[in-house]
Parts: C-alpha cells; sequence; structure tokens
C-alpha cells in the first residue's frame, strides 16, 4: 500500500505571464519593488484594464516600459505601491 504525502507547505500560486508587445516572448510580472525595473511611465489617462481575475476595471491607467523593453498597462493603485517615486516623477 502506498500513501501519497500531503505536503504541510500551502501551494504556491504560479506566476501570470504575458506576451511581450516587442518581442512576443512570454513575460513574467517583476516581484516586489519596481522602482529600478521600470525605465519610463509613458501616460497615465483614464481607460480600463484587466485585473487579475481577467475582469475589467475602470479607472487611471499607467502605460509602464519596463528595463527589458517589455512595455504593458497597470491601474494607478498598483503602480503606485510598486514604483511611487516612478510615478511622483510622471507628474512633474
Amino acid at each position: 500500500m502506498s500513501e501519497t504525502a500531503e505536503s504541510p507547505a500551502p501551494e504556491t500560486k504560479s506566476k501570470k505571464t504575458r506576451r511581450s508587445t516587442g518581442n512576443n516572448k512570454a513575460w513574467t510580472m517583476p516581484d516586489g519593488d519596481w522602482e529600478d525595473r521600470i525605465t519610463t511611465i509613458t501616460t497615465i489617462q483614464e481607460g480600463s484594464v484587466k485585473n487579475t481575475k481577467g475582469q475589467p476595471m475602470k479607472g487611471l491607467v499607467v502605460y509602464v516600459t519596463f528595463n527589458d523593453g517589455h512595455r504593458a498597462t497597470f491601474p494607478l493603485t498598483m503602480v503606485r505601491q510598486k514604483a511611487p517615486q516612478k510615478v511622483c516623477i510622471s507628474f512633474q
């Protein structure tokens, strides 16, 4: 009789990947602070983006270019948490 041992560690969620707008390669959103990972914030405008559940969210949208060339849009609330200084600089 073989029993499968259950792991006491909780299941980890897999990171969501996106396709890069530049080269169509899989891209994974960076963890933690983004201050050193963002090259520029191109635009902040009213619009909608999909939340983590794939549902559209209306509000302020931030267009971000990362150091690796990947361009993406995120809700302003997320970018304010991940890169507050970059958001402040883009308003100046």
